[in-house]
């Protein structure tokens, strides 16, 4: 498949299925008007992500990359009440844009960003020992097992792994979106 016949189908689906949403919308805005690269998913992955979170009702969602924080918006619309999103950034200007984007949704209380590279921060949340019933990579290939090690390598703690690979507009070939939970 084509990347124009890809990304065809992704916008037809996004229409079809995702209504108009002003909090994402004003999320995407924000990221491009602050020059963060437009590697968000796409709306109907978004949704996806959000239906399989509450498909497992997942308490405590892991998310390794923010970026402007749109795919963290979603996950964080699944939760239950109490429930927390623990995403991971380690660039600090996105950090910035993705929390103001998450006081613009209404979900700052409920997310908790940690800025720093995951390798890093990945250690301290496993000593952290809270349960997390998703993990959402976006992320090169080469990293995951890393992360994976770093984070305790508990899979009791972190959650069965299945891989679940997105493509969206602007990609690079190497990197992808990994949802394990």
């Amino acid at each position: 498949m084509t990347q124009e016949i890809w990304t065809t189908v992704d916008n037809y689906v996004s229409e079809m299925l995702v209504p108009p949403d002003k909090a994402l919308d004003q999320a995407l805005e924000a990221s491009a008007d602050s020059g963060l690269p437009e590697i968000a998913v796409a709306p109907n992955q978004g949704k996806f992500l959000m239906l399989l979170a509450r498909s497992i009702k997942a308490r405590n969602i892991l998310e390794i990359g923010t970026l402007g924080g749109y795919s963290t918006i979603w996950l964080a619309r699944a939760l239950p009440k109490a429930g927390r999103v623990v995403t991971l950034e380690a660039v600090a200007r996105h950090a910035e844009v993705a929390r103001a984007n998450f006081k613009r949704a209404g979900l700052a209380d409920v997310i908790d960003l940690r800025l720093g590279k995951a390798l890093d921060t990945l250690p301290r949340l496993a000593a952290d020992g809270r349960q997390i019933q998703r993990r959402v990579t976006a992320t090169c290939k080469p990293e995951r097992q890393q992360y994976r090690q770093r984070a305790g390598g508990n899979r009791a703690r972190m959650g069965p792994l299945q891989y679940r690979q997105l493509r969206s507009v602007g990609h690079r070939p190497d990197c992808v979106h990994t949802h394990e939970g």
